[in-house]
C-alpha cells in the first residue's frame, strides 16, 4: 500500500498506470518458476474508488483456486514440452499405430525401455492410457 505522495513519485505510477488512466491497481501473484512473473493485476480508473481490505481478502481466496486453473491450463496447453525428446518419439510412433516391441525395434531399444518412456510421460502428462497421453500431447487420438 501506498500513500498518495508516494503514488505520484513512483515511476510505475508515472510511466505506466497515470498514461492509461489506471489511478487504482491491485496485483495477485500467482506461483511461478524462479526469473517468471505471473499474476493478475486488476485497476481501476480516477473516478473508481481504491481497492479495499475486503477486496484484497477475496483475492486471497481466490488466489490458490486462480493457481490451480493456470497450472491446468499450463499443463494441456504446453503437455510436449514437458516431455523428452525420446518421450515424444515414442508417443509419435505409437501415434502410428506400432507396439512397445515394434517401437523398441525401431529405437534399437529394449521393450521394457519403451514401457518406461510410456510410463514417465503417462506421469508428466496426467494420463493413463495410450489413446489419453496421445490426445494430450498432440491434440488428436489417431
Amino acid at each position: 500500500m501506498l500513500t498518495r505522495r508516494q503514488l505520484l513519485r513512483n515511476p510505475w505510477y508515472i510511466e505506466v498506470m497515470r498514461p492509461r488512466s489506471n489511478e487504482h491497481e491491485l496485483k495477485l501473484w500467482l506461483p511461478a518458476a524462479r526469473g517468471i512473473g505471473r499474476g493478475f493485476w486488476l485497476t481501476r480508473g480516477p473516478d473508481s474508488r481504491d481497492f479495499d481490505e475486503r477486496d484484497r481478502a477475496v483475492m486471497n481466496v481466490l488466489r490458490p483456486h486462480l493457481a490451480a486453473v493456470r497450472e491446468r491450463w499450463e499443463r494441456q496447453r504446453l503437455p510436449t514440452l514437458l516431455l523428452t525428446r525420446r518421450e515424444r518419439a515414442v508417443l509419435g510412433l505409437v501415434r502410428d499405430g506400432l507396439t512397445n516391441k515394434e517401437i523398441a525395434a525401431r529405437l534399437v531399444i529394449s521393450p521394457g525401455t519403451v514401457r518406461s518412456h510410456l510410463e514417465h510421460a503417462f506421469e508428466k502428462l496426467d494420463v493413463h492410457t495410450r489413446t489419453a497421453a496421445l490426445a494430450r500431447a498432440f491434440g488428436t487420438t489417431t
